[in-house]
């Protein structure tokens, strides 16, 4: 493991959910919507791969959609993995 994965990986040992308290509050301007919002608008019905899930945030939107598609989630930190379990035990986490 390198020195860059090292930090990313204490990072989110100590402070999971993050990202998720980053961006979940950013306006987009033409739609009035959070960035979280928009994306799960955009996935429409088609599978998602939510590459660095973080804590499950999107994950947990994608899930009230009507269709119900897969969503899958995938994040290099375990700690980051063990807050979306927690947040969404239902999705397909790696």
């Amino acid at each position: 493991m390198n020195e860059a994965e090292e930090f990313l990986l204490a990072f989110h040992q100590r402070h999971p959910g993050c990202t998720r308290i980053a961006f979940a509050s950013g306006e987009n301007t033409e739609m009035g919507t959070s960035y979280y919002e928009v994306l799960s608008e955009l996935a429409g019905d088609d599978l998602v791969l939510d590459l660095g899930c973080g804590d499950a945030h999107i994950l947990s939107l994608l899930a009230d959609r009507p269709s119900d598609p897969p969503a899958i989630g995938l994040d290099f930190s375990p700690d980051e993995l063990r807050a979306a379990h927690g947040r969404h035990p239902s999705a397909t986490l790696i």
